[in-house]
């Protein structure tokens, strides 16, 4: 009898569904975003197991994120939030991942991050296209009013020098491009690819400038430091990463959203 309920307790645990909670934001194209009609998928909450997509996201990080986990057997269940309460969601602990992340000193204090990147991105500074502004690297912006995302990173860089700067928060590109096209603000600071392709689909790239870049950053998965099982999750979706690499998801993703290559291996191997 006993053998009998060691083989029961053994054989469940052996087939216990593998679940992690992730959360994230829409309006991150085209990392994240919202579908503008979908209708078939799994509904926001509910459980997305291997080879099922939801119907509450699309994007490129999305992607690599969800393949990766599903290699690994995961079932995911996603919840998708403005920035900063997702943010605030993770802090918290009421969700096993956070997606995409900058990794900053700060953040290291509370989060573990994954080895791998979900994407990555420049940090460039936009005007309109007929502003007269030299671009001398980021101490051009002082006594400028520079819009940014609220809550979002831009890298050690623009993070540590911001204090010398008149910042004006938004709630999107959207926002901010349209700041800066009424001269609420002078200079608005973007990630490159996020920034351009919003600025491609509403067809508004000759309004504006793209000057150099003053930082490369990759955004992560993170969890909760302190907690062991989380943390294991997170582990998993880098082992998940190189699986696609090898099966030939990874490729097939950058080939759907028509992009040649994407640094995602801080390490660079």
């Amino acid at each position: 009898m006993k053998y009998i309920i060691f083989l029961f307790v053994f054989s469940f645990s052996a087939y216990a569904e593998k679940i992690v909670t992730l959360t994230t934001l829409a309006g991150y194209a085209p990392y994240t975003f919202k579908y503008a009609k979908k209708t078939n998928g799994v509904k926001e909450g509910g459980k997305i197991t291997p080879g099922k997509d939801t119907r509450s996201l699309q994007g490129i990080a999305w992607d690599i994120v969800r393949e990766s986990f599903h290699s690994q057997g995961y079932t995911i269940k996603l919840h998708v939030y403005p920035w900063a309460r997702a943010l605030k969601q993770m802090k918290q602990g009421k969700v096993d991942g956070l997606f995409p992340t900058t990794k900053t000193e700060a953040r290291s204090k509370y989060f573990y991050f994954s080895k791998n990147a979900t994407n990555s991105y420049s940090t460039c500074f936009y005007t309109k296209a007929k502003t007269e502004f030299k671009f001398l690297g980021i101490s051009s912006l002082k006594g400028k009013k520079v819009g940014v995302i609220r809550g979002f990173s831009y890298g050690n860089k623009f993070d540590t020098y911001k204090k010398n700067l008149k910042l004006s928060p938004s709630g999107g590109d959207r926002e901010s491009f349209l700041m800066l096209e009424k001269n609420r603000i002078d200079v608005y600071v973007g990630y490159d690819i996020v920034a351009d392709y919003f600025l491609k689909n509403t067809n508004q790239l000759a309004k504006f400038k793209r000057h150099a870049p003053i930082d490369f950053n990759y955004e992560f998965l993170s969890t909760n430091l302190d907690n062991p099982a989380k943390i294991q999750k997170v582990k998993d979706f880098d082992k998940g990463i190189e699986a696609i690499k090898k099966n030939g998801a990874f490729k097939k993703i950058l080939e759907k959203w028509g992009i040649d290559e994407l640094r995602v291996n801080p390490a660079g191997k």
